[in-house]
C-alpha cells in the first residue's frame, strides 16, 4: 500500500502534544516501523503546512518545535516532489472538476487538493485525509482511522505469511 499524507494529517504528526493527535501517532508508529506500507510526504502538503508554521513562528517560539518535526519527517517519510507530470495531471484534474461542476477552488487559486491528488496518482497511491469530500473527486482517499485499520490489517496478513 502506498499513501500520501494531506496537510491536515501531516499537521497531526507535527503537533504530537495535542491529545487528539497522540492516538493517531501511536497507531502510526508500528506501521512506520514495519516498512511494509510506503508513506509519502508530498511536497504540496509540506508547502501548505510549512508556510503556516513559519507564519506562527514569528509570534510564538513554540511553533519552532513543530517546524523541526516537519523537517524530521522529510527524513523519515518518503519525500514526494512535484514534477512537470504532476502539474500536468493536476491541471487536467482541475479542468475536469470545473467542467463537471465540482470545482473546489477559485479559478485563480493554486488548488492544493488537485496537486495533492495528482501526486497520489503519480505513485498509484491513496491520500490519507480528513478532507474526503474534496479529494475523493480526484483519487482514492482514506480517513486517518480507516488508514490505520487497513494498514494494521495488511501488517497482520503479512505476519501470517
Amino acid at each position: 500500500m502506498k499513501v500520501v499524507l494531506d496537510t491536515n494529517v501531516l499537521g497531526k504528526l507535527c503537533h504530537p502534544t495535542n491529545k487528539k493527535n497522540r492516538a493517531f501517532i501511536e497507531s502510526l508508529v508500528p506501521i512506520l516501523e514495519s516498512g511494509n506500507i510506503e508513506i509519502f510526504l508530498p511536497e504540496i502538503a509540506d508547502y501548505e503546512l510549512r508556510r503556516k508554521i513559519l507564519q506562527k513562528c514569528a509570534s510564538d517560539i513554540n511553533w519552532k518545535i513543530s517546524l523541526s518535526r516537519l523537517d524530521a519527517l522529510k527524513e523519515t517519510l518518503s519525500y514526494l516532489p512535484i514534477d512537470t507530470e504532476v502539474f500536468l495531471q493536476a491541471a487536467q484534474n482541475w479542468a475536469d472538476a470545473k467542467n463537471s461542476g465540482q470545482q473546489a477552488a477559485h479559478d485563480d487559486a493554486l488548488d492544493g487538493d488537485v496537486i495533492l491528488a495528482a501526486q497520489a496518482l503519480s505513485i498509484g497511491g491513496k491520500v490519507v485525509t480528513e478532507n474526503e469530500k474534496h479529494l475523493s473527486v480526484f483519487c482514492e482517499v482514506l480517513l486517518p482511522q480507516k488508514f490505520i485499520e487497513e494498514a494494521t490489517k495488511t501488517l497482520r496478513t503479512k505476519e501470517l505469511i
